[in-house]
């Protein structure tokens, strides 16, 4: 094995940020295969804006398929409209670009979740207003 000269010690975990409203800024959004064969999902990583103490955020955005029935659908949809609403990312009937998510920012309120005993934050998308529903 080959020795690699880099000192790790003073290597940090990032912080949880405490529940509230945060700016994020899209970092990257790529598509993935999701958890089950034939699905996909839009990963996308944020960072809080000037809170560099604070872990970057990963919000998964499901992708309608063929295995879904219509009110599940729906409701991915509806979850990435949120998302593309809260960011101000264009998008029309035909649908949208992930390549018009890096740079974006969102006023969103981030909310910590604890899974298998770790602490991670989740983005609580709001809900869209009542003229585009």
């Amino acid at each position: 094995m080959s020795f690699i000269d880099l000192n790790v010690t003073d290597a940090k975990e990032a912080r949880v940020a405490p529940e509230g409203i945060y700016t994020h800024r899209i970092h990257e959004a790529t598509i993935e295969d999701g958890k089950k064969p034939g699905t996909k999902n839009i990963r996308v990583m944020t960072i809080i804006e000037g809170e560099d103490e604070f872990a970057p955020v990963f919000t998964y955005l499901s992708l309608p398929n063929s295995q879904d029935d219509e009110k599940a659908k729906n409701f991915k949809k509806l979850q990435i409209r949120r998302f593309l609403h809260a960011f101000n990312i264009p998008y029309d009937p035909s649908g949208f670009n992930v390549e018009d998510f890096a740079g974006a920012t969102g006023d969103v309120l981030t909310v910590v979740e604890v899974y298998e005993g770790r602490e991670s934050n989740k983005l609580q998308l709001p809900r869209l207003p009542d003229e585009l529903e």
